[in-house]
């Protein structure tokens, strides 16, 4: 058995790979879409709605900017207003409900969401992306309602078939028996031999190839996504025609989405081919939300608030009173310590070379060292204990909550805008606290400012978001010091470039 060749086995395992590689490209050849030709004639503007044109023309795939092309043109159709009221400031503001008007179903999407955020039936711009959380879930069923839409209006289709897929289910087996051939010839000669028996490689040969089977399905899976039809390349041909049209004009670039109510639906039409960066960045309907900065409605008016964490590195220094003191008392010995050795290394070292060291004695060196430790025991230890004897109480609303992982410990953070200043601290917590708030909580917290922790929080009205938990910002910290942005605000899927 030990002369079992592998030649045959690994020639084999190439073949089915090859076999299955081609399988597949015929398959892709097939069943590919026809190539988009920009058209001679643009497209009329409302013959398609916004997010069918984006999806249309990046290759029946959905971006971002088809969420915010949406709300514009819902405000264009007068279903909600987008004002302007400074340079930093702008709202959507709900209008009445028409009955005459039937949304569709991603149109309801957005609608929705913003119904959540208002108060007062207005919303910041920039507070869309504070939205309910389950952006995934949010975003998922967006983009398959416009791909049905398109699917319905005949523009797009599933790239592969039924017999499509029985073709490639039939050549995938093929290179997973080849990898479990290859495993059993392996095992024959002994390399995979093991501790538990033959039984072990057994099942090790069966997990391979069935590996394999899994992996290519999974290939095949993915690289079947949908594509357009012979009319639906067509009506991405007009649409690319009307796009050259628009960027001949360049103040898009530059309308804010206020823009909408003068210039109206060629604005959201705009915005879905790509045109219009400014109004679509301050429409943030389908982006994650910062970590670093919040929008807050306590006050009754929207306003941003910066928020501030410990970095990641220095949360292990904060916490209850009684763990800063202790903390406090171990680094005083040690800056004790330390300058008293270095004080006795510096006059060996002067007395080998004749320094005159005549002042210089045990009760200097003394006398030094503790100085040292008392200035790091009022700075450290007096903190803790001016805290532990006057905590502070702030009232407010919960903009941002975090987990920091510190050395596979987590540590728990909740920031509380309190109305009045531009800044919201995070403070440490318990888990306990931590998981019976919400963001957009109302609550009353007693803090240790010095020691960043929550000694008590009272919940007095519960945010509007509870029914949908939200794992976003919980989950995804940001990853420095406040002065740090983080990498949790990224656009949604990649925007692909349009050809």
């Amino acid at each position: 058995m030990q002369s079992v060749s592998l030649v045959p086995f690994v020639v084999g395992l190439a073949g089915a790979l090859v076999l299955y590689a081609v399988a597949l490209g015929v398959v892709l050849v097939v069943t590919a879409g026809p190539r988009v030709q920009v058209a001679t004639t643009p497209a009329e503007i409302g013959s398609l709605s916004p997010a069918e044109v984006d999806f249309v023309t990046a290759h029946a795939t959905s971006e971002n900017e088809a969420a915010s092309a949406t709300l514009l043109d819902l405000a264009a159709r007068r279903l909600v207003d987008i004002e302007e009221i400074g340079p930093a400031l702008s709202l959507v503001r709900l209008r009445p409900v028409r009955s005459d008007v039937a949304l569709r179903p991603y149109e309801d999407l957005v609608m929705q969401r913003i119904r959540k955020l208002a108060v007062d039936g207005a919303v910041a711009t920039g507070a869309l992306a504070e939205a309910h959380s389950g952006l995934d879930r949010w975003w998922h069923e967006f983009t398959t309602a416009v791909k049905d839409d398109c699917k319905a209006h005949g523009l797009v289709r599933s790239r592969m078939g039924a017999g499509h897929r029985a073709l490639l289910g039939v050549v995938a087996p093929v290179p997973a028996v080849a990898t479990m051939l290859l495993g059993w010839a392996l095992a024959a000669r002994g390399a995979l031999d093991s501790s538990d028996g033959e039984g072990s490689a057994f099942w090790l040969v069966i997990c391979a190839g069935l590996l394999v089977y899994f992996g290519l399905v999974e290939i095949a899976r993915r690289r079947g996504s949908d594509v357009l039809t012979t009319a639906g390349a067509q009506v991405a041909g007009q649409w690319f025609a009307l796009r050259g049209h628009l960027a001949a004009n360049p103040s898009f670039a530059s309308l804010p989405a206020a823009a909408v109510t003068i210039w109206g639906r060629p604005l959201a039409y705009a915005a879905a081919l790509g045109l219009t960066p400014r109004a679509v960045e301050s429409l943030p309907v389908a982006q994650r939300a910062s970590a670093t900065h919040a929008w807050s409605d306590y006050t009754g008016m929207w306003r941003r608030v910066e928020v501030r964490y410990p970095s990641q590195g220095g949360v292990r220094k904060y916490g209850t009173p009684l763990r800063v003191v202790m903390r406090g008392l171990a680094a005083t010995f040690y800056v004790a310590m330390g300058v008293g050795l270095g004080l006795v290394l510096l006059e060996v070292v002067g007395t080998s070379r004749d320094w005159d060291w005549s002042q210089f004695s045990l009760t200097t060196i003394v006398t030094v060292a503790l100085v040292a430790a008392a200035v790091v025991a009022v700075v450290k230890i007096g903190g803790a204990l001016t805290d532990l004897v006057a905590p502070i109480q702030v009232q407010g609303q919960i903009v941002r909550m975090a987990k920091f992982m510190v050395h596979e410990a987590p540590h728990y953070l909740i920031a509380v805008d309190d109305g009045v200043s531009p800044t919201a601290r995070a403070y440490l917590c318990h888990r306990s606290v931590w998981d019976a708030c919400e963001r957009g909580d109302v609550v009353q917290v007693v803090v240790y400012r010095r020691c960043r922790w929550v000694k008590q929080l009272t919940t007095i009205t519960q945010s509007r978001f509870r029914e949908v938990s939200d794992d976003t910002l919980a989950a995804e910290p940001p990853q420095a010091a406040h002065q740090a942005a983080p990498q949790t605000a990224q656009r949604r899927p990649v925007p692909r470039s349009r050809v």
